[in-house]
């Protein structure tokens, strides 16, 4: 719950402080009201120290509103004001806000409406401005003014003696005097300045400080109104223009102190843009050598990747050589060697007789033994690299692998080839049936699946090779890992897929409602 606001109501017309008051009741409840009818009733109470703003109507039985805050200017209140009237012009409403009214609302339709919002808004912002400038603006200000007339000099003093103590006033009568203090380094919150001196115009002065890089900031005094020397002094950086009129003395020390402040701001808003365009400059050079050593990361990366594809292609290449080599023994070598022994069993059992009978039942399960022996190393020599694959190419392996599959797995295969199909190019061969070969046997081993289904299509562009199942299908994991490209295959799947990206194609496994579907596919 937000804390009250003390609203203190200078207001001589009951109605108008009996509607306010209601509106506050029933629309602001955050709004305590308390309404005086004099100028010195409200002035009496802002001394008090109780109120958080002063809602203050111009016309008051014994001051207007411009004397109130003539009044507070001089004894140097916060208290924050805004001025209502019902009988108003620019003019009232210039001259309010110099004097220090924070907003001016005239009572026009409505009016009620808003003022709860004008009166929060008011409050929090002098609440920030009071915070700023007690960590910003120093108890005592030095004030160097130029001029050049004694009087003027001796009456601003007496004024601020009385009206702001806390303005140090200190006097030059030549503007080359004034120059000399500032080049000596002496250290003023403020420079006043008549506009028309003896030596050089003020103009002119704020032009040589500018030039010497000094920063302090200026208000221009002039006995005679001038719309093109206001404009000039304001073009040069003056924080104001101010006329020798009647009162002027009252609204100077005011504008003195919101000068010094605005000076100080400015000058605050400068150092944090320049340090928050350091810290840019170190973020924007921490973010490009933070991109460098990625990129250095990734180049890396990449080269490693690549080494370790190579390692892998050779890997395989040399695999599949050593499975050629192994295979042309078994053929050449060891089924060659059982076909000599099984011809020794066979002449022994057709040797005269004088054998004994365990001798016989012994060479005839030799001979049995040979036999399996011979179908194993066949099929072994076949499943490391069937000859077919060197011989006819890829579509008579297949049909030749698929038909010992079956035989041997139990498990029909409907097998779907290319009625032409011209030969690929040897590695791309190869690739396409350790698919194949791989997939069917994951069929066998893990599926359940009691049918299988090869489908080999040629494309204009590219090749395809798709095995499928009817099965239990694979774990989601597994798909999400191919997805990705990720880790955690088992070597079957990681070889395949390595063998599709070495010949620059791709392996998708997904599942098929119900089992599993399995595509390779390689350019042409």
């Amino acid at each position: 719950m937000e804390p009250l606001l003390q609203v203190l109501y200078a207001e001589d017309d009951p109605h108008d402080a009996d509607l306010t008051r209601v509106h506050f009741e029933l629309e602001a409840p955050g709004l305590q009201l308390d309404v005086v009818e004099t100028g010195a009733k409200c002035l009496e109470l802002a001394h008090s120290g109780a109120y958080d703003v002063l809602l203050l109507d111009n016309h008051l039985p014994d001051m207007d509103g411009l004397d109130v805050l003539r009044a507070l200017l001089r004894e140097n209140r916060w208290l924050p004001v805004v001025m209502v009237t019902g009988v108003g012009d620019e003019d009232l409403v210039i001259r309010a806000l110099r004097l220090g009214a924070c907003d001016y609302v005239p009572k026009k339709s409505g009016y009620l409406q808003g003022l709860p919002a004008v009166l929060k808004a008011v409050v929090a912002e002098a609440r920030t401005k009071r915070r700023l400038w007690t960590s910003m603006v120093p108890d005592r200000r030095r004030i160097l003014y130029v001029e050049h007339i004694a009087m003027d000099v001796d009456l601003t003093r007496e004024h601020a003696a009385s009206a702001a103590p806390h303005l140090d006033l200190e006097p030059a009568r030549t503007c080359q005097e004034a120059l000399d203090l500032l080049e000596q380094g002496r250290e003023y919150d403020l420079v006043l300045i008549d506009l028309r001196m003896p030596d050089v115009s003020a103009l002119e002065f704020i032009r040589a400080v500018r030039r010497r890089g000094i920063a302090v900031p200026f208000i221009v005094l002039t006995g005679r109104g001038d719309e093109d020397a206001a404009v000039a002094a304001l073009k040069l950086g003056a924080s104001d223009y101010i006329v020798k009129r009647e009162n002027y003395l009252t609204h100077l020390t005011y504008s003195i102190d919101n000068a010094i402040y605005a000076f100080r701001v400015e000058q605050a808003v400068t150092r944090l843009h320049g340090e928050l365009e350091a810290l840019n400059r170190s973020l924007e050079r921490k973010v490009a050598e933070r991109t460098a050593e990625l990129e250095r990361e990734v180049a890396e990366r990449r080269q490693a990747e690549a080494a370790l594809r190579e390692i892998s292609a050779r890997m395989q290449q040399m695999q599949d050589e050593e499975r050629r080599r192994i295979a042309r023994e078994l053929h050449d070598s060891t089924a060659q060697n059982l076909v000599a022994l099984r011809i020794c069993i066979s002449r022994s059992l057709d040797a005269p007789a004088g054998l004994a009978p365990a001798a016989l039942r012994a060479l005839r399960e030799s001979l049995d033994l040979a036999d399996q022996c011979q179908r194993e190393i066949r099929t072994l020599s076949y499943l490391l690299h069937p000859p077919l694959l060197d011989e006819l190419g890829l579509a008579s392996a297949l049909r030749d692998f698929v038909d010992g599959y079956s035989r041997r797995t139990e498990v029909p295969v409907e097998l779907h080839l290319p009625e032409e199909m011209d030969r690929l190019a040897a590695p791309a061969e190869l690739a396409l049936f350790r698919v194949a070969q791989e997939a069917l046997s994951n069929i066998h081993r893990h599926s359940g699946s009691p049918t299988a289904e090869l489908r080999l299509l040629r494309g204009p562009a590219e090749i395809v090779l798709e095995v499928r199942d009817h099965g239990r299908g694979v774990p989601g994991n597994i798909v999400e890992s191919m997805a990705r490209g990720g880790t955690g295959l088992g070597v079957g799947l990681a070889g395949m897929r390595e063998r599709m990206r070495q010949l620059g194609g791709s392996l998708v496994i997904r599942l098929a409602s119900p089992g599993t579907l399995v595509r390779a596919a390689l350019p042409l």
